[in-house]
């Protein structure tokens, strides 16, 4: 995408190319931005970088670099947050961090919901999890199925479903087989709240939910796409971890 183009020393591309990019694919972005992979807030210049641009957009972080939250908020950029992801590792020591970051983002207008992965590392742990997160100003919980190791995760979802109930709804899992999208060969989503919806597009905008999912269930369990339809993006259609 930026080649040829003089990039800093960690690699990345220019704030510069990468505000010019998105401003000339707004409209075949739907407006919209996913921002994740890896840590999104180490990239300091995010801030300056969503206060340039019009796009909506979600974030999937850790939420620890309370200085960047900082930023985005006084910026104003935050305003444009549909959603933001925090991710919470019970093994990592973070928790006074996490809170902070959580913390300002209540008070700036944008809960955050925690996404709490279940692994084998981390299952003893979840109900101490539990008792943290419920302290906090959090719009809800995810929790999120190892899906890095083994294949089979049905044992940590048996031993979550002892703790967190029958109404639990798990992200990822082993891949759904059945009938494709014909545009985008990709996944149905399902929001936070466990509304279905057609694609992330339509989730992110609160676009005829399908339907509503109560029980706990796999990604395989859900259907998958389906009808084509006519809503510009060019978001990856997955199965949505963020609030709808």
């Amino acid at each position: 995408m930026f080649e040829n183009v003089a990039t800093s020393s960690d690699k990345r591309a220019p704030a510069e190319d990468l505000i010019g990019f998105f401003l000339a694919n707004y409209d075949a972005m739907g407006g919209h931005l996913e921002i994740s992979g890896g840590e999104a807030l180490m990239r300091q210049d995010l801030p300056e970088i969503l206060a340039r641009i019009p796009h909506r957009w979600a974030m999937t972080s850790n939420t620890l670099m309370s200085t960047v939250i900082g930023r985005l908020i006084d910026t104003g950029s935050v305003a444009r947050c549909v959603s933001w992801s925090a991710s919470w590792h019970p093994c990592s020591g973070m928790e006074s961090s996490y809170e902070r970051g959580v913390q300002m983002l209540a008070n700036a207008g944008c809960p955050a919901r925690a996404t709490v992965v279940i692994a084998d590392s981390t299952i003893g742990r979840l109900r101490t999890t539990l008792e943290f997160l419920s302290g906090l100003p959090l719009a809800g919980m995810n929790f999120h199925l190892d899906t890095h190791g083994p294949a089979d995760v049905s044992h940590l979802k048996s031993a979550a479903d002892e703790i967190l109930g029958d109404g639990a709804v798990y992200l990822a899992g082993p891949p759904p087989s059945g009938k494709l999208c014909n545009r985008h060969d990709r996944l149905m989503a399902v929001g936070a709240d466990g509304s279905l919806y057609q694609c992330v597009t339509f989730a992110y905008q609160d676009i005829e939910p399908v339907g509503k999912v109560s029980r706990s269930l796999l990604l395989s369990e859900l259907p998958r796409r389906i009808e084509w339809c006519d809503v510009p993006c060019m978001a990856c259609c997955d199965h949505v971890k963020h609030q709808a």
